[in-house]
């Protein structure tokens, strides 16, 4: 069998655990397969023509390809046929508003929240884990191109797709479990997880299905090199392609800005190409475990079970966004099909333009009869001699140019108003300011408050990045195999070490997109808040520790040195109690206020809430707060204040007996302070 790197085998999994799973029996025949795929391709390829040409029409105005027409004989876009004379400027304002548009998805980061399906110990245990998860999923995905990748999608055609899977890791098997013959074989030791960024033209589905959980089948079309699937399923395929002209996909890659360069020429490519269609059915009555089945040319190379999650439920891989949701559509809609309309007009006016410039614009000689002009070159400069012949003959007159009608200009602004109006890209988002001298903080608030037109858009954006998430973790769920390690960034620059594998997931977990996440932030507006919780008193900037936070969200870290030798010093501090190590306390060098918060964080972790342990942090605490009393106020005895009588005399007279146990508990021994405690 070919090793499929999207859903592997269950037997291959359970080998791996020395158990052999008995041989399921057939989903479904090879004939029935075969014909289950045409026909929900012939069923779903009905009524797609019209969205296929749309938006294949925007990309080609992306890349400035605008004096076009639509073909209705030969199926495909051309460029139109105007006189020579006939100016086709493009100012391209489709390509700079998408592209601000773009820039501004690409950057959304949204913040995933993992909540326990109940209060069982499990499903806490395994919300645990998940976030711990995260960072590896982002790191193996790289979720930044993702993200860089289905936004040009999201705005151009309003639809984009996230089809998650995983892919085996080959290496040799653990030294424990081989021997001489298996030293030079490799094994499955582990997989990896990936994501597909789809776009629409490979999304087949019930177009009159507007919800995407909802539709009951999902077809994924996708022209693949020759060499790509003999590659992964080891068989060789020929295949005559009948219809080159509607494959948009691959035409994308042949496609500039020159309107005689058009998609067809795909078609001439010497890469040999070929149809795989992968087929996703959800369960039902005569499939209660749902199907895979991957289809080339006419051969079936695939057919298996849908992955499930860790309640049994099956589920297609696939997560849907789009930009604006139609009623009763399965497909999105985008703003830039408006614009579309707005660059054609725009373009024509700026023909009338340049015509009006050509025609009009240059001055006229008027000529009398009898006139005999010579030395007529339009130089500058140039000296002209005329003759009069007859009585009809008079000096030769010029007639100015005329003038661009003002109307006509204005038509020009407004159309561009007009652009800014659908897409929401006023000045703000521009990078202008609205007014001279206007400061950073209150562009950043015109650009948040000019996304609110986006507020569906960016919430259709979270649910496509929830429910991938959740694709992902019941991937690694299944065949996280072998141990990931991440690292923690800790207090005072400590790196603490994560290990966890699949298995850890064993509770049922719920995936939430943290509200408005998705919505773009900026940093000056973070820097804003703070700093205004700071002049009202709701942060408190005296205490170093708060302190520190500030400085570490301000992005100032380098100002926080001091403090991070104090974290880092309290920190060698809680791993030498946790050893059982009494630990004294250096009056006038440690930060009691630093030294404080971190152990009693220590205090309530899981090691420090050992008795042992904690007896010594609250025994250390104890000492950090006396002290620090009595830097604070250093006439204080602080021994009255527990009804201690004062003991000695010079300067361990002044702290008194409990100012002594401060600084060596239990030891009765003499403190030893400097002059200016008292």
């Amino acid at each position: 069998m070919a090793t499929d790197s999207f859903i592997p085998d269950p037997n291959i999994m359970a080998a791996q655990d020395s158990v052999l799973l008995p041989p399921e029996p057939e989903l479904i025949s090879d004939e029935e397969a075969l014909k289950l795929v045409n026909d929900t391709f012939q069923d779903y390829d009905h009524g797609r023509k019209p969205f296929e040409r749309q938006w294949y029409r925007n990309i080609l105005f992306l890349l400035g390809n605008q004096w076009i027409i639509w073909d209705t004989l030969e199926n495909k876009w051309r460029k139109k046929r105007l006189a020579d004379w006939v100016p086709t400027p493009v100012t391209n304002k489709f390509a700079a508003s998408g592209q601000r548009l773009v820039s501004v998805l690409a950057r959304i980061e949204p913040n995933w929240n993992y909540i326990p399906h109940s209060e069982s110990e499990q499903d806490i245990s395994a919300a645990e884990t998940c976030r711990k998860v995260e960072p590896i999923i982002a790191e193996e995905n790289e979720l930044s191109g993702i993200r860089e990748s289905a936004a040009p999608w999201i705005i151009y055609t309003g639809n984009a797709y996230l089809m998650s899977g995983v892919e085996p890791v080959m290496g040799k098997p653990q030294p424990s479990i081989m021997d001489a013959s298996m030293m030079m074989q490799l094994e499955v030791i582990d997989y990896k997880l990936y994501t597909d960024v789809l776009a629409p033209f490979e999304v087949y589905l019930d177009q009159t299905v507007e919800r995407f959980k909802d539709q009951t089948k999902i077809l994924v079309v996708n022209r693949r090199s020759r060499e790509y699937v003999q590659n992964l399923w080891d068989v060789d395929i020929d295949e005559l392609d009948v219809a080159p002209n509607i494959h948009y996909q691959e035409s994308i890659g042949y496609v500039t800005s020159s309107p005689e360069i058009t998609g067809f020429l795909a078609s001439l490519s010497r890469i040999k190409r070929i149809t795989v269609k992968r087929l996703f059915h959800k369960p039902s009555k005569k499939y209660p475990k749902g199907l895979y089945i991957v289809v080339a040319g006419s051969r079936i190379l695939e057919k298996k079970p849908l992955p499930e999650t860790m309640e049994g439920e099956a589920f297609i891989p696939i997560s849907s966004i789009k930009f604006d949701s139609i009623p009763g559509a399965a497909f999105g809609r985008t703003p830039m099909d408006d614009i579309v309309h707005k660059q054609i007009q725009r373009n024509k006016i700026e023909s009338l333009i340049e015509l009006i410039a050509l025609r009009m614009g240059s001055p006229i000689w008027l000529m009398p009869e009898g006139t005999v002009v010579r030395n007529f070159s339009g130089a500058p400069g140039a000296i002209v001699t005329y003759n009069l012949i007859g009585d009809k003959a008079s000096k030769p007159d010029r007639i100015p140019g005329e003038q661009i009608p003002t109307s006509i200009v204005q038509f020009l602004g407004q159309i561009d108003k007009d652009i800014e109006e659908l897409v929401a890209t006023f000045e703000a988002l521009k990078g202008q300011a609205p007014y001279s001298g206007a400061p950073g903080i209150v562009i950043e608030q015109l650009i948040e408050q000019g996304m609110t037109r986006f507020g569906p858009s960016l919430r259709n954006i979270a649910e496509g990045y929830r429910l991938w998430m959740k694709h992902q973790l019941e991937f690694f769920r299944r065949y996280g195999i072998a141990e990931k390690t991440a690292m923690k960034s800790g207090e005072g620059s400590k790196w603490e070490a994560i290990k966890f594998k699949g298995a850890d997931i064993a509770g049922a977990v719920d995936v939430q997109i943290e509200s408005d996440s998705t919505v773009p932030r900026s940093s000056q507006i973070e820097v804003a808040k703070i700093l205004e919780a700071v002049n009202v008193g709701l942060i408190d900037i005296e205490d170093p520790v708060v302190k520190q936070q500030v400085l570490r969200k301000l992005k100032i870290q380098d100002l926080k040195d001091d403090n991070e030798s104090d974290m880092r010093s309290a920190v060698q501090e809680n791993e030498k109690l946790t050893q059982g190590i009494p630990v004294p306390v250096t009056p006038f060098i440690d930060n009691h206020d630093i030294h404080i918060y971190q152990h009693r964080k220590f205090a309530n972790s899981d090691v420090g809430q050992q008795p042992e342990i904690r007896s010594l942090i609250v025994q250390h605490i104890t000492q950090h707060n006396m002290l620090k009393d009595a830097e604070m106020n250093p006439g204080l005895v602080v021994g009255q204040e527990q009804g201690l009588s004062p003991q000695g005399s010079g300067i361990t007279k002044n702290i008194g007996k409990g100012g002594k146990q401060a600084l060596a508990p239990g030891k009765g021994a003499d403190a030893t302070l400097p002059p200016n405690i008292l």
